[in-house]
């Protein structure tokens, strides 16, 4: 079957895979591409997915990268996917590209400097 895809329209996916976990997944992914961050029952609803299993993917997407909570508890991109989209390695990109303005700002001050990267709550 045809699909009609359009990433910023997540309605506009085809009705599906055959795959439902990754159709459900994918729903999610798409919604959360299209713009604000949004809480998970409010993501559930825009799914058209039980809010338990919403949470299951979200957790699960979580686990891999791809979905991330903020602050205030609603759900994004992960930084796996936003490094996949720039054609980077994720983490390791992201160090890398960090360890020179580390190194620029511990020389500048005299002082020592570390980077860290954020893993989990």
């Amino acid at each position: 079957m045809a699909s009609l895809y359009n990433p910023l329209v997540a309605e506009s996916v085809s009705a599906g895979s055959g795959v439902g976990v990754l159709d459900k997944a994918v729903r999610l992914l798409d919604l959360l591409a299209a713009g604000s961050a949004r809480s998970s029952a409010e993501l559930a609803e825009a799914a058209g997915i039980s809010r338990p299993t919403t949470y299951r993917l979200l957790s699960a997407l979580e686990e891999h990268g791809l979905a991330a909570r903020t602050e205030t508890g609603t759900w994004g991109l992960g930084t796996r996917l936003r490094a996949w989209a720039n054609g980077t390695n994720g983490e390791h990109a992201l160090v890398s590209a960090g360890l020179g303005a580390v190194a620029r700002l511990r020389d500048r001050t005299g002082e020592s400097a570390q980077l860290y990267l954020r893993r989990g709550e």
